[in-house]
């Protein structure tokens, strides 16, 4: 049941064996379209501030990357294989894996997750829309942190910069885009946005 889970991911997040303060996560999600299609999603979380490490106690992943320890996760969909359903599962691994009382910034490439995210205002119950079961088990978690007093923001970061068309892509009738990535527009590192 929908309770029975939403337990399990508040337990997963209470015991968490994650160390740090504040956290910052990427997510990113994917569907390899090809005669047996298949969806995995994968995230990197590491500490807000360079003098924080993220880190597993018991032995789990994790990566050094310039001196900050990163935990990085993977996995694979079950069930129906859809790119917005495995950018959502994204998120709620990371949500699993943070510990409620830390203040965590996750950026995400898919604005369907942001303005689902949003959306979870006056969240009373149960969801009809897809990937519904996801969704369901990330607004519990979001209400879980919020009563644990941590905030939890996600911000949208621009996919696929390397490609012309999608740097300088435009919204519609060629105005701006809907949402402003989080770099701002400036070149902050290489696979950033850059306008």
């Amino acid at each position: 049941s929908i309770g029975s889970v939403a337990r399990e991911d508040r337990s997963s997040a209470e015991w968490s064996d994650v160390i740090g303060g504040d956290i910052v996560a990427y997510t990113d999600g994917g569907l390899d379209p090809g005669l047996t299609p298949r969806a995995g999603w994968g995230a990197v979380m590491m500490g807000a501030g360079s003098t924080q490490l993220v880190h597993r106690c018991k032995g789990g992943g994790g990566g050094v990357s310039l001196g900050v320890e990163t935990l990085e996760m993977w996995g694979r969909l079950d069930g129906e294989q859809n790119n917005s359903y495995a950018e959502a599962m994204a998120l709620l691994q990371v949500l699993r894996a943070a510990p409620l009382g830390s203040n965590l910034w996750v950026y995400v490439d898919n604005t369907g997750v942001i303005e689902n995210w949003m959306g979870r205002e006056g969240y009373g119950g149960r969801l009809t829309q897809g990937a519904r079961a996801i969704w369901n088990r990330i607004y519990m978690l979001a209400q879980a942190r919020e009563e644990k007093g941590s905030s939890t923001e996600l911000r949208w970061i621009h996919s696929h910069v390397e490609q012309e068309e999608r740097r300088v892509r435009k919204g519609a009738l060629g105005g701006a885009l809907k949402w402003v990535c989080s770099c701002g527009g400036v070149c902050v590192w290489r696979w950033v946005c850059v306008e």
